[in-house]
């Protein structure tokens, strides 16, 4: 029903990536709803555009199902601006579309937000999904925590992985605020997972596999953690 994926450089990550993807079934259509890392455009902006192009490749993007959600979940707005310097979900297109080459995706960018802002907006995309019978693939772009050592860095994000595992929005909202976990996308994953329940009573959160860019980049001071994870 949903996976969640790191979207640093593909050297970093990218064997998460797949591997997590190789995990599931990805079906035509993929709502990646990933954070916003700048200041650029509407704070909940869908993508504008019909097609996201990179080499040899031309991506359609739900047009219709953007229109619809715009009129069904307040504060939506389709912004080019939002996405134009943003990389979360735009690293993680072609393993989707590798995955699927009939995909047709809808990324959406979510800035800084509330808990009751998140939760609304997660409730009010589950319904108007579960409203259109349509078949989805919920994709998380994000990263665990940036820039502990090692040892704090893996700590942190056990947490994280944990709060998620539980299934509950809140928790992992909760957790990442009060233990200072800077997982990037916690937000969409706040919306993704409320969006599932309300859909159906209860979530289950796994784990596929987890690393930091220690091993890759050789520096164990400040290191940013990885993990994919699939929600049944």
């Amino acid at each position: 029903r949903a996976i969640m994926l790191p979207h640093a450089g593909w050297k970093y990550c990218g064997d998460i990536v797949a591997r997590t993807i190789s995990q599931t079934e990805v079906p035509d259509l993929a709502l990646v709803i990933g954070p916003k890392h700048s200041p650029y455009g509407a704070r909940l902006a869908a993508a504008s555009e019909d097609f996201w192009l990179y080499p040899h490749a031309a991506l359609p993007i739900a047009v219709k199902l953007a229109q619809i959600l715009q009129t069904r979940i307040p504060g939506l707005t389709r912004d080019s601006e939002a996405h134009r310097v943003e990389h979360s979900c735009e690293v993680l297109l072609p393993f989707l579309h590798y995955a699927n080459a009939s995909l047709r995706v809808l990324p959406i960018a979510v800035g800084n937000s509330s808990l009751s802002e998140l939760l609304s907006f997660g409730e009010a995309l589950g319904n108007a999904i579960s409203t259109l019978g349509i078949r989805v693939l919920y994709v998380i772009p994000s990263d665990l925590n940036h820039f502990a050592d090692d040892d704090e860095n893996q700590r942190r994000d056990r947490s994280a992985i944990e709060a998620m595992i539980s299934g509950n929005p809140e928790v992992l909202y909760e957790t990442c605020k009060s233990k200072d976990i800077s997982m990037c996308g916690m937000q969409p994953a706040v919306v993704v997972m409320k969006a599932l329940l309300t859909q159906s009573e209860t979530i289950a959160p796994k784990l596929i596999e987890y690393h930091t860019s220690a091993p890759i980049s050789f520096d164990y001071a400040r290191v940013v953690g990885y993990a994919g994870m699939v929600i049944e």
